[in-house]
């Protein structure tokens, strides 16, 4: 659909962006398919999850259930590559940010309370099972312009899936 002022719209008469998708089924919102290769390089299905080689982006992995996904099944790599140019002040960023409250309204968090996690894991015949894993946490009391932090680093022992934390770096330095 088109509307008069140029917006348009797919599975909606009356779009409200200049490009809108309405999705009112459980299927896919957005899918991209190479039909010569049959492989699926994008889709973003009913629930907004987002799947880059996979048509099933909210399949479980780990111990979440992403928003985001990256596969590559042929044996190669599922990289990911964030560049920048401009010298000094062009620089790639993974920001990984969390607080109490909501999107719309952050609160405070509590010490303890993690900002991220890169979380390493392998498949071991049924689930994908955490191997390693570091974490970035408040560590005190946080308030305007102070924000104590640590990072921990974590591994699992074998013969459990079980993390165990094996090295912590203090808001003080202290390891």
């Amino acid at each position: 659909t088109i509307e008069t002022g140029g917006n348009v719209g797919a599975g909606t008469t009356g779009p409200s962006a200049l490009f809108a998708i309405e999705n009112t089924g459980t299927g896919h919102s957005f899918y991209v398919n190479d039909s010569a290769s049959d492989a699926t390089p994008c889709v973003i299905n009913a629930n907004g999850a987002v799947g880059i080689g996979t048509a099933k982006p909210s399949r479980f992995i780990g111990l979440t259930t992403p928003k985001m996904e990256i596969v590559d099944e042929d044996g190669t790599a599922s990289d990911l590559a964030l560049r920048t140019a401009g010298g000094a002040l062009g620089r790639p960023i993974i920001f990984l940010a969390n607080s109490d409250g909501t999107v719309d309204a952050p609160a405070l968090g509590a010490s303890g309370d993690d900002f991220g996690k890169l979380t390493f894991s392998g498949y071991d015949g049924a689930d994908f099972e955490p191997g390693a894993e570091v974490r970035g946490s408040i560590d005190g009391t946080p308030g305007l312009d102070d924000m104590p932090g640590r990072l921990v680093f974590l591994t699992t022992p074998d013969g459990t899936v079980t993390l165990e934390e094996r090295l912590r770096i203090t808001n003080a330095g202290f390891v």
